[in-house]
């Protein structure tokens, strides 16, 4: 993305300049398409059509993304070694997510599409499933509202205090 520099627009497709509040500068360089190419880490990366990040390299490491039809991404390999696979349901929901430090091996979703529970096995320990969204309401106060959720990321109600 193009970024703000007293007055200045960066466009994509050259390198951008862009002053933090601790006047710390980031040079990003940008493709044509507005995706990130490269960062001051020297990492580098390259993306498909789709916008789909396919390759990144960093100190002569590079890792391969691929995607299914629904830009969801199915794995990641370094070399001929696989780093990581996914499985995603119909609804384009993670289902199942295999990497060197343990694997997520089930995944519940609630209506609003919201991970419910997960069930991880570490590579080195038992399955622990966790319950990542609440099944109880929620409330929350500020000094003049409450807030009701329902296991959701929005409140389903506001009331004034």
């Amino acid at each position: 993305m193009p970024c703000l520099r007293r007055g200045r627009i960066f466009q994509p497709g050259g390198i951008g300049v862009c002053t933090g509040l601790a006047e710390q500068r980031f040079a990003r360089n940008f493709d044509a398409s507005t995706n990130l190419t490269s960062l001051p880490t020297g990492a580098t990366g390259i993306y498909n059509d789709a916008g789909e990040l396919t390759s990144s390299a960093l100190s002569g490491t590079t890792t391969n993304y691929t995607y299914n039809g629904d830009g969801e991404q199915l794995t990641s390999t370094q070399g001929s070694t696989t780093e990581s696979t996914a499985t995603w349901n119909g609804a384009g929901e993670l289902a199942i997510y295999d990497n060197s430090a343990g694997d997520m091996t089930a995944a519940t979703y609630n209506g609003n599409g919201l991970r419910a529970s997960t069930t991880i096995t570490p590579s080195s320990g038992s399955a622990i499933t966790q319950n990542t969204v609440s099944q109880i309401a929620q409330l929350i106060m500020d000094s003049t509202n409450a807030y009701i959720y329902d296991g959701g990321i929005t409140p389903v109600e506001q009331v004034n205090l």
